[in-house]
């Protein structure tokens, strides 16, 4: 039983694959545990060890007879859920999806009374994979709390109806925000399935996007509903949505970022990190692969996307992950932007945001390397204290970082 809970519990670092000696260790502890799960099965024919033998395993690595013992274990075998996910998730890997989707269908249409609502989840991760439309996709992606609290009621309160909330877990968003083009986000954001929080939650993030890709038309469309909540911006807004340039539209919208600092791209890593945009990490130290598809190699894209949504999410994302730290991206705009117009009563607020930024702009001590040899604290506090000398703004930024 040790060697079966050893077999099965060998995993893969959560660094880089290309830090060489530690991924060498893990693949070397990997190919031990299935090699020695393949003769414990060779030997007994138990299904037990069935199950570290496909969970170890990655395409190719089974024989037809391995994966036709796996496939034709009783639905009665408590061993049985546990291999049936596994050889979807090795056709997901092998680039099958489509009988990968056939066989997750087929699990999912089991009565509810069959599964626990934590194994139906995984079931609905590995839909994100294998579905055929975006429909399919998102009718995957609300999920049920494993042990729900319902709460007490109080006495003598109304009974009214709860509200039923809809919840997603961190997959969903992390293919949504790493896998989907800025069209594709559009469209999600449009259906009338999903949660008020969502919503909102990708209009901003679209917005940002847009702005940031140079996509003015898309941000500018959006900008109503970005709005929404935001009254002691909406005047800067308004500027950016009446500019009549480029140029004009980038400059309202690094006032907007400076006053918004939730505002963020949210780009997801290949690792399934979102880093704010304000900080960095050592990409070496905090490399995990998604938690659903596949425990091993990268991380999978959804089966409806055509080459062309996937080849525009791709290049957006590098785009993305190619920005500069928040501060450093906003701060030689801005900057000239106050020069220009001293008379602009947004810039003393704006350049004192902008000092700030500069030590609390990455929270929960991320890393926040900086990446030019501008003082751009320095340069915002010395404007601000020249040109606004008894401003409210300048009273409330007495030091730079």
């Amino acid at each position: 039983m040790t060697v079966w809970i050893t077999a099965m519990q060998v995993h893969a670092p959560a660094r880089f694959q290309s830090l060489q000696s530690d991924y060498a260790q893990a693949e070397a502890l990997r190919l031990l545990a299935l090699r020695v799960a393949r003769q414990h099965w060779q030997t007994t024919h138990d299904v037990r060890w069935l199950m570290p033998m496909l969970l170890q395993a990655r395409p190719g690595e089974l024989s037809p007879a391995e994966l036709k013992a796996a496939a034709t274990v009783a639905d009665s075998t408590p061993a049985y859920q546990t291999l049936q996910y596994q050889l979807a998730r090795l056709a997901l890997q092998a680039g099958h999806a489509d009988a990968a989707n056939t066989r997750i269908d087929a699990m999912l249409a089991q009565p509810h009374s069959s599964q626990s609502i934590a194994t139906r989840n995984r079931w609905l991760g590995l839909k994100l994979l294998s579905a055929r439309t975006l429909n399919g996709f998102m009718l995957a992606a609300p999920r049920k709390l494993a042990e729900p609290n319902p709460g007490v009621p109080i006495p003598n309160e109304s009974s009214a109806a709860p509200t039923v909330e809809i919840r997603y877990d961190s997959d969903f968003y992390q293919h949504l925000l790493h896998d989907f083009s800025l069209a594709e986000l559009q469209r999600v954001r449009l259906r009338t399935d999903i949660s008020a929080d969502l919503r909102k939650t990708l209009t901003d993030i679209i917005w940002t996007r847009a702005v940031l890709l140079g996509d003015y038309a898309s941000a500018t469309a959006l900008t109503d509903a970005v709005v929404q909540g935001r009254d002691t911006t909406r005047t800067l807004y308004q500027r950016f949505k009446s500019a009549s340039s480029k140029a004009a539209k980038k400059q309202a919208a690094t006032l907007i970022f400076v006053n918004a600092p939730e505002l963020s791209p949210t780009a997801i890593q290949q690792n399934g990190n979102a880093p704010y945009w304000g900080c960095a990490y050592d990409y070496n130290a905090n490399f995990m692969t998604f938690e659903d598809p596949p425990r091993w190699g990268n991380a999978l894209t959804p089966n409806f996307q055509p080459g062309t949504q996937r080849q525009a999410a791709q290049r957006q994302r590098r785009l993305l992950h190619a920005l500069p730290l928040r501060s450093d991206y906003l701060a030689p705009s801005l900057l000239a932007y106050a020069r220009q117009h001293p008379d602009d009563t947004e810039v003393p607020k704006a350049l004192h945001f902008l000092v700030a930024a500069t030590r609390l702009e990455c929270p929960g001590g991320g890393i926040h390397p900086r990446k030019t040899t501008a003082n751009y604290s320095r340069d915002a506090f010395r404007l601000l204290h020249q040109r606004y000398p008894g401003n409210e703004w300048t009273l409330k930024t007495p030091y730079y970082f």
